[in-house]
């Protein structure tokens, strides 16, 4: 029973899920290592996106582009980006 609710809330979530915070912990030139919401680290390449929807528009040893939700920041080796979540419009 338990994992029929599970199931249902799942399906209510809007997809697809969107990353809230993407820190930057290893750079290379056209390659970035990124945690996305403290999961794990995940690599990726210069025009890669994550299935939490943080793409990677560029990559130097300096600093990472990413993309969430149509937004782009430049996000330097150890820092945080944090997605604001979107405010309800009347």
């Amino acid at each position: 029973m338990r994992a029929a609710h599970l199931s249902l809330a799942l399906m209510l979530l809007p997809w697809p899920l969107e990353a809230a915070q993407v820190q930057v912990i290893a750079l290379a030139e056209g390659k970035a290592t990124l945690v996305i919401d403290n999961a794990k680290p995940r690599t990726l390449a210069v025009g890669q996106a994550s299935p939490e929807g943080v793409k990677l528009t560029a990559a130097t040893a300096e600093s990472a582009i990413v993309e969430v939700a149509g937004k782009r920041s430049t996000v330097m080796l150890g820092a945080y980006y944090r997605v604001a979540p979107e405010s309800a419009t009347t």
